[in-house]
C-alpha cells in the first residue's frame, strides 16, 4: 500500500520518502525489482489503493505518474511528457527527454484498455486513449527524427495497436482534422502529413481542372462531407468540380477489404518512384501501397487476392499471378513459370505448384524450394514446409538439408541450402544434417533414395557440401545435429558400437571397424566435461568388438588402430603419438588390458558384461537399420543391435608396453614376472628377487641390469633408468658378506624432471620422462653432454666445445657417436644452428649469428638473408641448403638440398666447394678424384641412371680441395669416387667396360694413364695401374704407349709392328686423314717359338706370346722357331746365312703364313735350348731352317722339312722349281744382303700369283 520515493527531490541532498500508492498514479520503476517484474503499477486514479508489480512489454510505452501529490510539495516531480520504455522484459527505463507532440503505442494497455498515449506540450496534458476505429493509422511521435517520422502506429482492433515500418504509399490519418493533415504519405525518407508542407490532401474534384495521373489518389465527397475512402488513380485522367461517376474506370473504389492493381507509375507520382516502375499496388480504403513481400500475389478478375483455391487454375484468363521481391521493391507479372516452381503466398500461408501456365496448391507434405523469393534475381534463400492441405510456412535456413518433395526429386533427392541460397541437388551416398540441425541426419542409400535417418547415433560421416571444412556430424540427444570441425583422431560412432571414424587430419575423416585396443577420443577436444576419455574396444565372448568411452587412467594406451601408435595420458590431456622403441606404463592392468589376453596363457574372460539385444526391433527395422548404417561403412552391423557395456572390476596390477620395431606390445602376466623388480632411494637401485619363490626356476632369476637397461617397482608403476649396472642387495650370501654393496648412483626415476635430458650409454641415446623410458633414433645431429645428460643447444658456442660433447648421429633407426671429420664439415643440429668444425683449429664455430632460413623447392631456395659470406642457409625444418651462386635476400637461385640424413648428394658451391650434402651435414671434398652427379636432385649418379635421366650428368673433378666442373673427353674412362663406377662419355652415349683388359683411366684431374682391368678369384673387378714401360692395347681398340719415367701414356702416332706388354703381337696403321687407327691382332701358333727383336717367345693359347725363361727352356726338346720377316734385320747370324744360302743357291725362299692373320716367319727347327740366368738370355742350336737342302752320306739331296722336325729325302716333282734340290750350302763367291733375299722374296711371291 505505500511506495518508497527516493530522490533529491530537485534540492542538493538525498533522500527517500513513503507515499500511500492511493495518492499515486500510473508507472513507476520498480527499483527493488531484482527479477521479471521491473514496473510499478498505481492505477489510473485514488480508487486504485496500492501500487503493484507488473511484468514489463517492450511494445510500446508506459505512462508516468502526473498526478498532484507527485507533482506538489515536497516532491516537486514533473512526470508530464515523460515516458517510460522497456527494452527487455526485465529492464526499463525513464525518459531522458520529455516527449515529442502526438501518439504512442501504449504498452499498458492490458491495464487501461486503451491502446494509444496522446501527449499535447502545449497544455501540457498526456493521456491514455481509445482509437478512433479499427484499422487506423497514426503518426508514431516515438519515430520522430527532425521533421519525418520513420514509422506508424497501426491499430488493428481497440484494443491493439503496434508501430509499424511502412510500406511507400498514401495513408489515411485517423486523427486528422483539417485539409493538410487527411493524409499521410510515405517513402524512404519518412512520414509526413501535408501539414508540415502546407500542401492540402488531394480531393475528386477541385474548383479548376487538373490532370491526375497513374499512382496519384484523391478523396471523394459525399455532398459536402468528405469520404475517408482512399482512391487509387490507375489511369491519367482529368478531374474538375464535377463529382466523378461510380462507373469512371480510372480509379479504384474501395470500401472495405483490399485491391490489386498493376500500374505503371512514372517518377514522382507515386510516394518512393524516382524512376519509371512497373509493380503491383495493393489498395484499402485507407491505405495505398506498394507490394514489397517476398511473395506470390494470385490476383482474381475481380482484382482481389484469392486467400485458397481448390483444383489448378490457369495463368492469364481469370487469374493473375505476380511474384514480389522486398529486394527490388517490385513485382513482376507472370504469364508463365518455369517448369514446377513452388510459390508462397505469405499472408495466407498457402503454398502453389506453378507449371507452364498453370498454378495448383501442394498437396504433398514436405519441403520445397521457394521460387517466390528471389534475392539479386538469382538466389532462392528460402524453403517452405507445407502440409498436404498446402498450408506452408517459410523458412531461410543455412547450412541444411532437406529432403526434396519437388517433382523433381525423382533426380534430385536433396534441398541444399548454403549462403543464403536453396537449390535441388544430386544426393551421393552419406548422411547429410537435415532439417535446421533438429531432426538428426537424412541417409541417402542411394542417389535417389533418402530419408530421415531412424539411426541414432552421434557422429556420422558428413556428406554435404562442407564436409572439406567440417567433416563429420555430430548430434546430442541423438536429433540435434551441426557438422563440425575436427581434430585428429577418433570418434567413436555410438556407445557399445563398433563403429570409429578415424580423421587423420583435420579436413580427412573416414569409418572404419575397430580393433581391439584403445582410441584417443577426440571428442574430448570440444568437451566441456573436466573428465577427459578414452575409447576403450574390446573383444567379447561373442568374439565381436565393442567399444565405448571410458575415463581414463594415468599411463598409455595401446592405439587399435597402427601397432607403433600409443595413446599417451600421462598429462592433463591425452594425445596419440608414434613410437618405434621404448618402455611405457600402460594405463591398464594386467587384467584390464585389452590388448595382451591373446598372448597371456593366465587371461580370463571378461567378468560381468552384460550384453543387451533390443527386442522392440523386428526384422523389418534390423534391414533398414542395416541398410543406413551400410551407408558410413559397407559391412554388415550385427553389432547396431547388440548393445554392451563393460563392468570389469580395475585390477591393482599395472603392466607395461614394449615397442620395438615400429611394434608395441603390452607384457602378459607371464611376460611382466621376467621383468626385474628393484628397490630405489636416492638414485640408487637394487635388484629385488625376494618375491622369487623357493620353487621358481633360479635360472629366470636376474642378477644384474646394465647400464641402458631398466626396471619397475613391484606394482609395476614406476620405470626406473639404469645408468649403471644395478645388482643385488643382499647382506649375506652363503655365509660371505656381500660386495655388491655400492653407494653410488646407479639408476633413475622415469619422472617429468627428466623430460629435458638426453641419456647416453655407448652409441645409444635414450629419453627418460614420466611413465616411459624410450631409446632415440630421430633423425639428426645431437651434441650431448655426456656429462650433465642434456643436449646443447645454439646459444654458446663453447658448449659445443666443451670436452664432455660428444656429437652422435641418428638416421631413424640407430645412432652412433661421430669422428672428428677429416674435412671442413658443416652441420645444422636438432637445435636447428648451423655449426662448422675445422679441422685445422678442431673447433666448431657458428657461421651465422643469426640463422638464415630459406625455402627449398626443385633445385631452388629463397633465403631470407642475401648468401654472400658462406654459401649456406636453414630451412624450417632444419635441413641445411648449399648455394649454388649468390643470391640476395628475398631472391630465388640455385640449391642443392638433400632429404635423408642417410643419403649424400653432391652440392658445388659458388666458391667453388664441393660438398658430400646429407640432410643435415656437408662435408667439404678433399680427395682427389672424380664424382659423378645426376642433375635431378644431385645424387651420386647410378649406373643405370647415366643413359636414362633426361635431367643429365654432372662430372665434378677436384685436385684436392679445388674442384671444378669437367667435361668428359671421349676415349677416357673417368673413375668415380663415390660409386667406384668405371664409365666414358662416347659418340653422346655413356659406356663402362664390357670386358676385362687395359684402359685409359682417368683416376683424377692430376693424371690420365693406362690401368689393367682385372677379375679376381672372388669375382671381384679390379683396377690396377700398369707399373711397365711398353705398349699396351685398350678394350676399345686403342693402342698405347706407356712410359713410367715420365707417367704418361700416349696413343700411337705412327703404323707399326707392336708386341705389347700383354705379350700380344698387333700391326696398328695410323690414317694420316685422320680416320681413327686400326689394329689388327696377328696369330701364332701354339707351341711354336718366335725370334722377335733379339728374344725368343713361346705361342700360347689365345695367340699370346710368353718369353722363354729357364722354366719353358727344355735342352733336349727339338722345337720350331719362326723369325718373322719384319724383323730380319736382328736375325741371329747362323739363320741369317742360311736363308740366304737358300735364296742364293735354291732360288726359294718360303715364309710360313697359315691366314691373313698370322706372322708371316722364316721358320727353322732348333734343339738345345740354354738359358743364361744372370744374363737372362735364351740360345739355341740351328738343326735347320725350312726347305735348306744338303747332301747325306750317300751324296743325296735331304730338304729341311719343319713339319718332320728335320731333313728328308729331297725330290723334285712336275712343277717344283728345278733348283729344289741343290745344297743349299755350296760355295759362292757372293753372299745375298738381306734386301735382297727380301725382293728375291717378293718376286717369288708375284710370280706365284701370276702364275
Amino acid at each position: 500500500e505505500n511506495v518508497i520515493i527516493c530522490s533529491n527531490f530537485g534540492g542538493e541532498d538525498f533522500f527517500c520518502t513513503i507515499q500511500k500508492g492511493s495518492n499515486l498514479t500510473y508507472y513507476y520503476i520498480n527499483s527493488g525489482n531484482r527479477g521479471d517484474l521491473p514496473l510499478l503499477y498505481c492505477g489510473e486514479n485514488s480508487d486504485v489503493t496500492k501500487c503493484v508489480e507488473k511484468r514489463a512489454s517492450t511494445n510500446g510505452y508506459y505512462m508516468t505518474d502526473n498526478g498532484n501529490v507527485i507533482n506538489g510539495a515536497p516532491y516537486v516531480l514533473d512526470y508530464v511528457g515523460y515516458l517510460i520504455h522497456c527494452t527487455s522484459e526485465t529492464k526499463c527505463e525513464k525518459s531522458s527527454d520529455i516527449a515529442n507532440d502526438g501518439y504512442y503505442v501504449n504498452a499498458g494497455v492490458i491495464n487501461s484498455n486503451k491502446p494509444l498515449i496522446l501527449f499535447n506540450s502545449e497544455t501540457p496534458e498526456i493521456s491514455e486513449k481509445d482509437t478512433e476505429t479499427t484499422n487506423d493509422y497514426y503518426l508514431d511521435s516515438s519515430s520522430l527524427i527532425t521533421s519525418s517520422y520513420t514509422n506508424l502506429i497501426y491499430c488493428s482492433s481497440s484494443k491493439n495497436c503496434t508501430s509499424i515500418v511502412p510500406n511507400d504509399g498514401y495513408y489515411y490519418n485517423a486523427p486528422g482534422d483539417d485539409h493538410t493533415d487527411r493524409v499521410i504519405k510515405c517513402d524512404k525518407t519518412g512520414c509526413n502529413t501535408g501539414e508540415s508542407t502546407e500542401e492540402p490532401y488531394q480531393t475528386c474534384t477541385v474548383d479548376t481542372s487538373i490532370t491526375l495521373y497513374i499512382g496519384n489518389y484523391c478523396l471523394q465527397k459525399s455532398g459536402d462531407i468528405e469520404s475517408k475512402d482512399l482512391n487509387f488513380v490507375i489511369n491519367d485522367f482529368v478531374i474538375d468540380n464535377e463529382p466523378i461517376d461510380s462507373s469512371n474506370q480510372n480509379i479504384t473504389y474501395v470500401s472495405s477489404g483490399a485491391n490489386y492493381r498493376f500500374a505503371t507509375v512514372l517518377s514522382g507520382n507515386f510516394p518512393g518512384v524516382s524512376g519509371t516502375v512497373a509493380t503491383l499496388f495493393q489498395i484499402k480504403s485507407n491505405a495505398i501501397t506498394r507490394v514489397v513481400d517476398d511473395a506470390v500475389y494470385i490476383i482474381n478478375s475481380k482484382n482481389e487476392r484469392i486467400e485458397s483455391m481448390s483444383g489448378s487454375v490457369a495463368i492469364g484468363s481469370t487469374y493473375s499471378v505476380y511474384t514480389c521481391s522486398s529486394s527490388t521493391k517490385t513485382c513482376i507479372q507472370k504469364t508463365s513459370c518455369s517448369t514446377d516452381t513452388y510459390l508462397y503466398d505469405e499472408d495466407n500461408g498457402k503454398g502453389y505448384l506453378c507449371s507452364d501456365k498453370t498454378i495448383t496448391p501442394i498437396v504433398d507434405e514436405g519441403y520445397y524450394v521457394d521460387g517466390s523469393y528471389v534475392v539479386n534475381k538469382v538466389y532462392t534463400p528460402a524453403v517452405l514446409k507445407c502440409n498436404n492441405t498446402g498450408d506452408c510456412e517459410r523458412f531461410l535456413p543455412d547450412e541444411t538439408y532437406f529432403l526434396n518433395a519437388g517433382t523433381d526429386n525423382g533426380t534430385k533427392a536433396l534441398i541444399h541450402c548454403s549462403n543464403s541460397h536453396c537449390v535441388t541437388e544430386d544426393a551421393t551416398i552419406g548422411y547429410y544434417r537435415a532439417e535446421f540441425g533438429e531432426s538428426g541426419v537424412i541417409v541417402c542409400t542411394s542417389n535417389t533414395n533418402c530419408k530421415i535417418s531412424s539411426l541414432r547415433y552421434n557422429y556420422y560421416i558428413n556428406s554435404g557440401a562442407d564436409k572439406y571444412v567440417k567433416p563429420i556430424i555430430a548430434c546430442s540427444k541423438n536429433i540435434y545435429c551441426n557438422t563440425k570441425k575436427v581434430v585428429a583422431g577418433y570418434y567413436l560412432v555410438q556407445e557399445s558400437n563398433n563403429l570409429l571414424i578415424n580423421c587423420k587430419t583435420g579436413i580427412s575423416c573416414e569409418v572404419e571397424e575397430a580393433s581391439v585396443g584403445y582410441y584417443y577420443n577426440s571428442a574430448n577436444y570440444n568437451s566441456n566435461s573436466d573428465v577427459e576419455t578414452i575409447i576403450r574396444c574390446y573383444s567379447s565372448p561373442t568374439n565381436s568388438i565393442i567399444c565405448n568411452t571410458e575415463k581414463k587412467n594415468e599411463g598409455f594406451y595401446i592405439s587399435g588402430s597402427e601397432n607403433n601408435v600409443l595413446i599417451n595420458c600421462m598429462g592433463s590431456k591425452c594425445k596419440s603419438i608414434v613410437v618405434e622403441n621404448g618402455i611405457f606404463r600402460s594405463a591398464a592392468s594386467v587384467k584390464t588390458s585389452v590388448k595382451n589376453s591373446s598372448r597371456d596363457k593366465y587371461s580370463e574372460d571378461e567378468d560381468g558384461v552384460e550384453y543387451v539385444e533390443h527386442s522392440g526391433r523386428g526384422s523389418d527395422e534390423r534391414n533398414e537399420l542395416d541398410k543406413q548404417s551400410n551407408v558410413m561403412l559397407r559391412i554388415s552391423e550385427k553389432n547396431l543391435f547388440s548393445r554392451a557395456t563393460s563392468k570389469n572390476s580395475e585390477g591393482v596390477v599395472s603392466t607395461l608396453i614394449i615397442c620395438s620395431g615400429n611394434v608395441c606390445n603390452e607384457l602378459t602376466a607371464e611376460e611382466l614376472n621376467n621383468i626385474p623388480v628393484c628397490t630405489y632411494n636416492s638414485d640408487i637401485c637394487y635388484l629385488d628377487n625376494s618375491n622369487y619363490s623357493v620353487t621358481s626356476n633360479t635360472n629366470n632369476i636376474i642378477t644384474s641390469v646394465v647400464a641402458g637397461d631398466y626396471c619397475t617397482d613391484s606394482s609395476r608403476s614406476t620405470l626406473y633408468f639404469a645408468t649403471e649396472t644395478i645388482v643385488e642387495y643382499n647382506d649375506v650370501i652363503s655365509g660371505v658378506l656381500s660386495t655388491s654393496k655400492t653407494s653410488t648412483k646407479n639408476c633413475i626415476k622415469a619422472s617429468s624432471q627428466y623430460a629435458s635430458n638426453l641419456f647416453t650409454v655407448g652409441n645409444n641415446i635414450y629419453q627418460v620422462d614420466e611413465g616411459f623410458i624410450k631409446q632415440v633414433y630421430e633423425s639428426g645431429y645431437y651434441f650431448i653432454n655426456i656429462k650433465k645428460n642434456t643436449l646443447v643447444y645454439g646459444t654458446e658456442i663453447k658448449e659445443y666445445n666443451n670436452s664432455n660433447v660428444l656429437l652422435y648421429k641418428c638416421d631413424g633407426a640407430s645412432c652412433r657417436i661421430m669422428d672428428k671429420p677429416t674435412s671442413n664439415t658443416f652441420y645444422t643440429d636438432v637445435t636447428k644452428r648451423i655449426i662448422k668444425y675445422t679441422v685445422e683449429d678442431d673447433k666448431y664455430t657458428f657461421i651465422n649469428k643469426k640463422e638464415n632460413i630459406c625455402m627449398f623447392d626443385s633445385n631452388t631456395c629463397t633465403p631470407k638473408y642475401d648468401m654472400g659470406e658462406n654459401d649456406f642457409c636453414i630451412t624450417a625444418q632444419g635441413n641445411i641448403v648449399v648455394a649454388g651462386e649468390k643470391i640476395k635476400s628475398r631472391e630465388t637461385g640455385k640449391c642443392y638440398m638433400s632429404y635423408s640424413i642417410s643419403e649424400n648428394v653432391l652440392a658445388f658451391s659458388y666458391n667453388s666447394v664441393l660438398y658430400l650434402l646429407n640432410s643435415n651435414a656437408a662435408k667439404q671434398v678433399v680427395t682427389s678424384g672424380y664424382y659423378f652427379a645426376e642433375n635431378n636432385k644431385y645424387n651420386s649418379a647410378e649406373y643405370k641412371a647415366f643413359n636414362t635421366t633426361s635431367s643429365g650428368i654432372t662430372l665434378y673433378g677436384c685436385i684436392n680441395h679445388n674442384c671444378q666442373v669437367y667435361q668428359p673427353q671421349p676415349d677416357i674412362y673417368y673413375f668415380d669416387m663415390l660409386t667406384n663406377y668405371l664409365i666414358q662419355r662416347k659418340n653422346d652415349e655413356w659406356i663402362s667396360p664390357i670386358k676385362v683388359g687395359h684402359l685409359n683411366v682417368s683416376i683424377s684431374p692430376e693424371e690420365t694413364y693406362i690401368y689393367s682391368y682385372t677379375m679376381s678369384d672372388n669375382k671381384e673387378l679390379l683396377l690396377t695401374k700398369t707399373n711397365k714401360s711398353g705398349y699396351y692395347y685398350t678394350i676399345d681398340n686403342k693402342m698405347y704407349y706407356c712410359d713410367v719415367g715420365v707417367k704418361t701414356c700416349k696413343e700411337i702416332e705412327d703404323s707399326a709392328y707392336i708386341l705389347t706388354n700383354s705379350n700380344e703381337f698387333f700391326y696398328c696403321v695410323v690414317d694420316s686423314e685422320g680416320e681413327e687407327t686400326e689394329c689388327f691382332k696377328k696369330t701364332c701358333t701354339t707351341g711354336q717359338i718366335y725370334y722377335i727383336k733379339s728374344d725368343y717367345y713361346r705361342c700360347t693359347t689365345g695367340s699370346y706370346l710368353e718369353l722363354v725363361r729357364s722354366r719353358t727352356c727344355d735342352h733336349d726338346d727339338v722345337v720350331v722357331i719362326n723369325f718373322p720377316l719384319i724383323y730380319s734385320d736382328t736375325f741371329p747370324i747362323g739363320v741369317y746365312n742360311s736363308i740366304s744360302n737358300i735364296a742364293k743357291n735354291n732360288h726359294y725362299v718360303p715364309t710360313q703364313k697359315t691366314s691373313r692373320q698370322s706372322i708371316e716367319s722364316f721358320q727353322g727347327v732348333f734343339t738345345n735350348c740354354t738359358y743364361d740366368a744372370y744374363d737372362e738370355d735364351t740360345t739355341y742350336d740351328q738343326i735347320c731352317m725350312q726347305n735348306y737342302v744338303k747332301l747325306n752320306q750317300d751324296n743325296e739331296p735331304d730338304i729341311c722339312n719343319v713339319k718332320i722336325l728335320g731333313y728328308t729325302y729331297c725330290t723334285v716333282e712336275d712343277g717344283d722349281n728345278k733348283d729344289k734340290c741343290n745344297p743349299s750350302g755350296a760355295f759362292t763367291q757372293k753372299s745375298l744382303s738381306m734386301l735382297q733375299i727380301m725382293t728375291f722374296i717378293i718376286s717369288t711371291i708375284i710370280i706365284l700369283i701370276i702364275y
